[in-house]
Formats: C-alpha cells, sequence, structure tokens
C-alpha cells in the first residue's frame, strides 16, 4: 500500500513525458536527413527576428524618407514629438476644412501661409458668385499619419497623409487622401505650425 502513491507519480510523470513528446514533435515536426530544415510556424502577433537577416547589406540601405528628417527637428528642438504633432495636425485639418467650407477667413488666417491664404480666399470669392454651396462637408477623420520631413536653413517642413470622408454638396459621400505641408521656423517663438502647401492623392 505504501507504494501506491509513488506507483501513481511514476505513471503521471510518464503522461507528461508523452505529452511533451508529442507537442514537440507537432511543432518541430520531422524531417529526412536530405531535407531542408522546415520553417517554423509562427502564430499571428509573434515577433520573429531571422537571426542571419537581421543587418542588411550594404547596398540594401533602407531610403526611409522620415528617419533622417524627423531627427534632425528633434536634434534642432528637443521638445518636438510626432504623436503631439500629428495630434494637433489632425485638429488643423479639421479646422482648416470647416473653416474654408464656412468661408471663415479669420480662422483660416493663422493657420495658412500667405500663399495658401490667398488661395483659399480666390477659392472662396469664386464660390460666393456660383450656385449653392461647392464646399466639401467633413463627416470624419479616418487617418492622419506622416509622410515626409525635412530641417532646411532653419525651417521644418513634415508632409501629412490625411484620409478622411467627406460629403459633396449633392449628399453622396466621399473618401478623400490629401496630401498637406506644414512648416514651421525652428526656434521661433510661435509655437504654430502652418499650412503651406496642399495637394490630392488617389483614393
Amino acid at each position: 500500500m505504501t507504494d501506491t502513491p509513488q506507483f501513481l507519480d511514476i505513471i503521471i510523470f510518464a503522461m507528461i513525458a508523452v505529452f511533451l513528446g508529442l507537442r514537440l514533435r507537432s511543432v518541430l515536426g520531422r524531417r529526412n536527413p536530405d531535407q531542408e530544415p522546415a520553417p517554423p510556424q509562427i502564430a499571428s502577433g509573434d515577433v520573429v527576428v531571422q537571426l542571419d537577416q537581421r543587418r542588411a547589406p550594404a547596398n540594401e540601405v533602407s531610403a526611409d524618407p522620415l528617419g533622417p528628417g524627423l531627427k534632425a527637428i528633434q536634434a534642432a528642438e528637443p521638445s518636438f514629438h510626432p504623436d503631439q504633432f500629428l495630434q494637433g495636425a489632425g485638429l488643423a485639418f479639421e479646422m482648416i476644412v470647416k473653416a474654408f467650407a464656412a468661408g471663415d477667413l479669420a480662422v483660416l488666417r493663422p493657420l495658412l501661409s500667405d500663399k495658401v491664404f490667398a488661395d483659399f480666399s480666390q477659392a472662396i470669392s469664386g464660390r460666393a458668385g456660383e450656385t449653392g454651396d461647392q464646399a466639401m462637408t467633413l463627416l470624419r477623420i479616418v487617418s492622419v499619419t506622416l509622410a515626409e520631413a525635412a530641417l532646411t536653413k532653419g525651417v521644418a517642413e513634415i508632409a501629412v497623409r490625411f484620409v478622411s470622408e467627406q460629403q459633396a454638396a449633392d449628399g453622396h459621400e466621399v473618401r478623400l487622401i490629401d496630401l498637406w505641408r506644414f512648416a514651421r521656423t525652428i526656434g521661433s517663438s510661435d509655437p504654430n505650425w502652418r499650412l503651406v502647401a496642399t495637394g490630392s492623392l488617389e483614393s
């Protein structure tokens, strides 16, 4: 009777060993000596680094339009944070689109460069002579992402890609992709970034 617990322990350990063996076999698989090693099965969400690919060859340098520009801006102005900039860019986009639709030049003036303000003013004046309101109505912003960044002669410029859903004058909804460029003089007492160029991309 005294050997019964030890006997049960042996059975339990044997079952665990068999279970672990089957699990290892299912994960690692089996291969013949002449076969190439099978690639590991990766569960969704796992982060995997191939050890033989961690260092790219010298002739395969990644062309990142953001990296050098953002680093230069942050080095010149340590208080700059990309996430905070994107939040501000999203608010600026919403304010500018809505002010343009409403023809509110007072709101637009501090947000735009002289050239862009002149273009917007002309568009608003031209729209006033047309029948009906031709401006788009912003419904929602889908995404706001950085596209390019550069620092030239003390002036930082960042291009932002906006994906938004807007409503046309006839009532139908459209998805638009805009590429806007903001600029600011580094070290300036004015913390605001101004819109210096606009453009649209294919959706």
